[in-house]
């Protein structure tokens, strides 16, 4: 089994990385090392940034994640500061924010690996648009998912039964930045 270290403190990102990797018999291991992040709107370059700091801090190969919000009327804004700028918005005052604009939003996902040959970037993008007001109760441990509401479809992912989240779900991911680091790792072994 490879052995690959994750740089992060944010253990559900640890557990969701083990379920999707551990099939392709890599194991990830909890690296909880602290490098000063790159404050930068572009959610490739932050990623980069960080798995050339953590390589250098300690010389095994490893995985980064971040992810960013791209809210084009806003300018990009947030991009990868969405918890910072939106920490401490309510629902309401973020659905404001667009009150006579556009609605249209886009997540992007990125994987970054390094070793002592490369760093490569994975970036996955899944677009939607912001309800006008929050709704549903599921928020899935994500509070925004009241008012995102995905491409294709009627309801905020927070108004979605399970069956239907699920669905939704696995349609948002395919062809995500971990598919496309197990192909890279599949060619490299």
């Amino acid at each position: 089994m490879k052995r690959i270290l994750f740089v992060t403190t944010n253990k559900a990102k640890i557990e969701d990385a083990k379920q999707k990797l551990k099939s392709a018999g890599i194991e990830i291991v909890q690296s909880k090392i602290k490098v000063q992040e790159l404050k930068h709107p572009n959610v490739r370059k932050v990623v980069r940034d960080k798995a050339k700091k953590s390589f250098n801090t300690i010389k095994k190969s490893l995985i980064v994640e971040d992810s960013a919000l791209y809210i084009p009327a806003l300018g990009e804004f947030p991009g990868t500061q969405v918890k910072k700028a939106f920490g401490k918005l309510s629902l309401q005052d973020i659905s404001k924010l667009l009150q006579g604009k556009k609605r249209d939003v886009k997540f992007v996902s990125a994987l970054a690996y390094a070793d002592k040959k490369e760093i490569k970037v994975f970036t996955h993008t899944y677009s939607g648009k912001f309800a006008k007001t929050p709704a549903g109760k599921k928020t899935r441990g994500w509070r925004l998912f009241k008012l995102f509401i995905p491409r294709g479809s009627k309801k905020t992912c927070a108004e979605m039964g399970d069956a239907e989240f699920k669905h939704v779900s696995a349609k948002m991911e395919r062809g995500n930045h971990y598919e496309q680091f197990l192909n890279f790792i599949k060619k490299k072994t």
